[in-house]
């Protein structure tokens, strides 16, 4: 998902946390960007554009890290930019230690105080408070530990409803989904079943030493964890806690906050204010995403 950042979709009533905003001027196709008005910024309703514009289609929309950052700042981002905006990013999250990646307890894991882990909607996790509090989607298990049953959390919480799945790779299994919030009636299209990009690198990995890492979120259990961001595939993942985390590499978007904006509208492309993630997602005021490879 991305985050959109200009102006144009700062204007309007504060009603519901996501408004929609028509970026392209044409009403009779919908919305192709929703305005956050408690994160302050705008997130791109197409989660992959990376894929949709041809950029990594082969790949449904899968990218590393590091070339999701060049395609934002060669290609999304230059000229006239996407929609006007030339500010696009993958989705931030802020460390609880920075710059190092902290693990902490087992109620840490749990509730979304350590970097890896579970349910963090905090503000200061852009991507982590889209995917537990704008699309209501449930982790593996909540804030107490107690799992959910398969088929009831991730990207088949009861929040949404699934449609237009794109299938593809070995198993031609889903690789891309739209989703619909049930309440709001809003809709994602074409977001990664696997993960997502943020924008947020760690240089201190207790596990693995120093380096250059890459936060991402996995959208099919709601982990948060770190790989290295030249990452190519999901066999790169490091670990998995017994009996929590079981996701792929993950998609994410991308998008930008809109400077000097109070509210504003990140993976795989997609328009945001830049959320990113495996694949960079199209949510937030700044660049459609990509996905993780």
């Amino acid at each position: 998902m991305l985050w959109i950042g200009a102006a144009l979709f700062a204007a309007g009533a504060a009603q519901a946390s996501l408004q929609g905003r028509d970026a392209d001027g044409n009403a009779a196709n919908g919305f192709e960007a929703y305005y956050d008005n408690v994160l302050g910024i705008t997130w791109l309703a197409d989660a992959n554009h990376a894929y949709s514009s041809g950029q990594a289609a082969g790949s449904f929309g899968a990218m590393t890290w590091t070339a999701t950052q060049a395609w934002l700042s060669g290609s999304v981002n230059a000229g006239g930019g996407l929609y006007g905006v030339t500010t696009w990013r993958l989705p931030a999250s802020t460390l609880a230690n920075p710059p190092n990646f902290t693990y902490g307890s087992l109620s840490d894991y749990y509730i979304g105080a350590a970097d890896y882990g579970i349910n963090h909607s905090q503000h200061s996790n852009e991507l982590g408070y889209m995917y537990s509090v704008n699309l209501g989607l449930r982790a593996h298990a909540d804030t107490a530990g107690v799992d959910y049953l398969d088929g009831t959390y991730g990207l088949t919480s009861p929040s949404v409803q699934q449609s237009n799945m794109v299938l593809g790779g070995f198993y031609n299994t889903a690789q891309l989904v739209d989703l619909t919030h049930g309440d709001s009636g809003l809709t994602f299209r074409r977001i990664s079943t696997d993960a997502l990009w943020t924008g947020t690198t760690v240089t201190d990995d207790p596990e693995v030493g120093s380096g250059t890492w890459a936060l991402y979120l996995q959208t099919n259990d709601g982990i948060m964890d770190v790989i290295e961001s030249t990452a190519s595939s999901a066999g790169q993942h490091r670990r998995r806690l017994a009996g929590g985390g079981r996701g792929r590499v993950l998609h994410c978007g991308t998008g930008a906050r809109q400077p000097g904006l109070d509210a504003r509208g990140p993976g795989r492309a997609g328009v945001a204010s830049a959320q990113a993630g495996a694949r960079p997602l199209s949510l937030a005021a700044g660049a459609p995403g990509t996905r993780v490879r």
